[in-house]
């Protein structure tokens, strides 16, 4: 009888505690990222685009930049920005990718051009380390669907404008082409690709163009492998293939685009493709994203170049991809292969005298050159690449 009053007693306190705290998160959902201006209001501010879409905000008072992204599903701080911007760290923790648990940060004021949004929630993440492919980035925080959502961001490529609005202040019968996605949370779409649809996350922080998760690789596309950092959160892509495709995007069809194939990663959109577009309005209240002005482009069917990229590792220099067919698999290079020196600098130098940032410049300025010398640690023999078209 005791030990029946004791269970009882309890399953009482457990579902008091779940009470109050549903009623604690219910009241908080409500209540975070809340947009205070009411007034219908439209501004337009500037943005930069050295790789990501950057917008210029206001944290606490602090000015900052924010790197837009359509693909995360929460707003992000750098974690070493946290006591800059007084953020307040929760002693709570959210799991990001299924990969890893990260606390929440609380902002009480970001504002955007006018917008002001009121306690917003913040996932507090190292997304800027030393060798982050962000590390370079000016920004210290990445803007997500929960801010999004709540305006329309019209964006002129070639003026690099952005103008904002609550309400809806453009004429849509003045663009070409429009998509509808499904949800304001992890907006998806559907894209064509030889005929077969799928079914892609828009993810305007991913600067490439096509990336689809697909265990058997496409007979015709061009195989790699890579130890290539694939995004913020740390994950690798070990091999893959990528092809020049025609993709159909609404009504349009953009020829030459190099769509991945990879059994890990995600089905994505990316920055690269929206990018063949001069304007482009995305309208979270109608989930709907509206295009015009193709830009000019001169991609073709084949990729050009040398075939092969380097990265740092615990001081060594190392291959980090290889594109089948390319003058590097031509001349056998291989991923994970120790570089000892390439055209004039040592592997040392590359290493310990740069710093991240200036390592990347370096490395891009090297292998965009037409000719590369590598010479691999224990060989002897110095390997001249030279630039080259494959498929």
């Amino acid at each position: 009888m005791k030990k029946n009053i004791k269970n009882i007693l309890a399953v009482i306190i457990a579902l008091v505690i779940l009470s109050v705290l549903g009623g604690v998160i219910f009241v908080a959902y409500w209540s975070v990222n809340k947009l205070e201006t009411k007034e219908k209001t439209i501004v337009t501010i500037p943005f930069y685009q050295p790789n990501w879409i950057e917008i210029p905000i206001t944290v606490n008072q602090q000015k900052a930049r924010a790197i837009f992204d359509t693909g995360s599903m929460g707003n992000v701080i750098s974690k070493s920005q946290v006591k800059k911007y007084n953020v307040i760290p929760i002693p709570f923790y959210i799991p990001v990718n299924g990969k890893s648990f990260h606390q929440l940060g609380l902002i009480r004021s970001l504002k955007i051009g006018n917008f002001d949004f009121k306690n917003v929630w913040v996932v507090i993440m190292d997304f800027k380390n030393n060798e982050s492919s962000l590390h370079c980035a000016e920004s210290d925080f990445l803007i997500g669907m929960p801010l999004i959502k709540q305006l329309i961001w019209n964006f002129d490529f070639s003026k690099k404008s952005l103008t904002l609005s609550n309400y809806k202040n453009f004429n849509e019968k003045l663009f070409t082409n429009q998509i509808n996605y499904n949800n304001n949370i992890a907006p998806k779409t559907t894209i064509k690709i030889k005929d077969k649809n799928y079914k892609l996350l828009i993810d305007f922080g991913h600067t490439a163009t096509v990336s689809i998760k697909e265990e058997n690789i496409s007979k015709n596309s061009n195989k790699y492998q890579t130890k290539d950092n694939e995004d913020i959160f740390g994950s690798y892509l070990d091999k893959g293939g990528r092809s020049i495709e025609s993709i159909v995007l609404g009504k349009d069809t953009l020829p030459n685009t190099v769509v991945e194939y990879a059994g890990k990663g995600h089905n994505i959109v990316g920055l690269g493709v929206f990018l063949n577009y001069q304007k482009i309005v995305i309208n979270p209240f109608q989930k709907t994203i509206y295009f015009t002005k193709i830009r000019t482009n001169s991609r073709k069917k084949y990729y050009t170049g040398l075939g092969f990229n380097i990265r740092r590792e615990n001081g060594s220099l190392l291959v980090s991809s290889v594109f089948q067919n390319s003058p590097a698999d031509k001349i056998h290079l291989t991923v994970g292969d120790t570089i000892e020196a390439i055209n004039n600098y040592s592997a040392d130098s590359l290493c310990n005298f740069f710093d991240y940032c200036d390592f990347l410049k370096e490395k891009n300025r090297i292998l965009s050159k037409d000719s590369v010398w590598i010479k691999l640690k224990n060989n002897d023999t110095t390997k001249l690449i030279i630039k080259g078209t494959y498929r």
